[in-house]
């Protein structure tokens, strides 16, 4: 965005983003002078946003992101981070993916010990 006579800018968005996203994060990145107040002036509404608090002309990188809100994203909420258990230590979730044949995967692991009912992410 460049920002005009009075160090400001708006920035129009697709008109999907609000739909499918909430939880909102900014980033400003003042480009070829500091801009120590540079802000964002007003949030994600009516499939826009604003920033200001630069000088005039400037340009400014920006990078918005948001959780995802859609139906399928709420029906398979992301799972950051999942302990294994004993007898899943040492096996791959995907082993293709990290160059290792398809015994060093979690399923085969499970198969070998058994353990048929850890569900798999």
């Amino acid at each position: 965005m460049t920002l005009d006579a009075e160090g400001r800018a708006a920035v129009e968005l697709p008109d999907w983003f609000e739909a499918l996203n909430e939880d909102f994060r900014y980033q400003l990145t003042a480009l070829g002078a500091p801009a120590p107040g540079l802000h964002i002036s007003r949030e994600v509404s009516d499939h826009s946003f604003a920033g200001a608090g630069g000088r005039p002309g400037q340009r400014v990188s920006w990078l918005v992101t948001g959780v995802r809100a859609d139906a399928w994203a709420r029906g398979h909420p992301l799972v950051i981070d999942e302990e294994k258990s004993p007898a899943e230590r040492g096996f791959f979730l995907l082993p293709g993916e990290h160059g290792e044949p398809p015994e060093r995967g979690v399923r085969f692991g499970r198969a070998a010990t058994g353990m048929f009912g850890i569900a798999c992410h």
